[in-house]
């Protein structure tokens, strides 16, 4: 081992130098995360069936959109390049990306749409739920998510209007009881 020199300065290293192509990798890995969970969410959305009035529609309508992104998902996986490759002369990947997500989220937001018309159907808070149950995840689907966050919000005061009448009957119960005492 040399020792060092008196006056000569520790060594150090700029962590960009050493971990960018890393980093970008890295990056490159959670984009790719992304297309697998967005893929798996439409590919769920294929099986949902709604009712209702205009639940057969509705269906038909998610169904084409699977069909679709299908299509569109195919497009990706038959791309020519190594999609991990992180060299940043090669743009192929980029390309290819800003393809499949512009035509995906198209897709999305018409899913949305869907869902929306979906809600509308939902007359009662029990029907609601169901097709909470039945859509789960895919409701929170950011482009979703941002179309149905209002009806979220009366569904929510329709819930509380509910819970309301449930108290004020519980109340009135308790008032007879109190007053008559219970008869057997």
């Amino acid at each position: 081992y040399a020792l060092r020199e008196k006056n000569s300065p520790p060594w150090s290293f700029y962590p960009k130098d050493i971990f960018g192509r890393f980093d970008v990798y890295m990056k490159r890995l959670y984009t790719i995360k992304d297309i697998f969970e967005k893929a798996y969410e439409f590919y769920k959305a294929e099986k949902i069936e709604l009712g209702g009035v205009r639940g057969r529609y509705l269906t038909r309508c998610l169904q084409e959109i699977t069909a679709e992104f299908r299509i569109t998902y195919a497009k990706w996986t038959q791309i020519q390049f190594d999609p991990l490759d992180a060299d940043p002369k090669k743009k192929e990947f980029k390309i290819q990306l800003k393809l499949f997500e512009r035509e995906s989220e198209i897709l999305e937001r018409r899913m949305a749409a869907v869902v929306v018309q979906a809600i509308d159907e939902c007359f009662t808070l029990e029907s609601f739920i169901k097709f909470m149950e039945i859509c789960s995840s895919l409701l929170l689907r950011p482009l979703i998510l941002a179309e149905i966050s209002y009806k979220l919000n009366t569904v929510m005061e329709l819930y509380y209007d509910d819970l309301d009448l449930v108290k004020e009957t519980l109340n009135n119960g308790l008032e007879i009881i109190s007053k008559q005492g219970l008869e057997e």
